[in-house]
């Protein structure tokens, strides 16, 4: 069974948080970390993840609760893309499609690297995607032109892109 979640008392009395470096250092000594020890490990999923009490807590979403006490209910989205930048500033409650909509770099699939770029023919097609439709923006010459206008189409149709 899983533990459940730390209370705000035992997260202080365990980690100290800066807000604005987005680190979490150890207060006691638990297991190996001794105290003033950085806390955490990157998690598979590119986050950092901080063992608490027994439970598994990733620390954007620790973050939050250490400064506004209370478990968030939504997403935590990273305003900047970067999963290692916990940063009270760099973060946002979001609900999921926002958070998605702040996606910044290509699935693994993807040939060229580019957001919205696929090769096509010896050129490079721009697309996006937006309330379940798929929108051909353009062909180009170069993958970068085709970046750019996915970004300018992203950006007027995704209200959390922060690009």
């Amino acid at each position: 069974m899983r533990a459940p979640l730390p209370s705000i008392e035992k997260v202080r009395e365990l980690l100290t948080y800066d807000s604005e470096t987005g680190l979490f250092h150890a207060i006691k000594r638990s297991g190996t970390r001794m105290p003033g020890d950085l806390a955490g490990t990157t998690h598979s999923a590119g986050y950092t993840a901080i063992q608490v009490a027994g439970r598994l807590c990733f620390a954007h979403r620790l973050a939050w609760f250490y400064m506004h006490g209370e478990w968030p209910t939504a997403c935590i989205d990273h305003i900047d893309g970067d999963r290692k930048n916990n940063a009270i500033a760099n973060l946002r409650s979001v609900d999921q499609r926002t958070n998605n909509q702040n996606k910044r770099s290509a699935t693994y699939k993807c040939k060229v690297g580019l957001l919205g770029v696929t090769p096509l023919n010896g050129r490079f097609r721009a697309s996006i995607g937006f309330n379940k439709h798929s929108f051909h923006l353009g062909m180009f010459d170069t993958p970068e032109e085709a970046h750019m206008a996915y970004i300018e189409k992203k950006r007027e149709l995704h209200a959390g892109c922060t690009l």
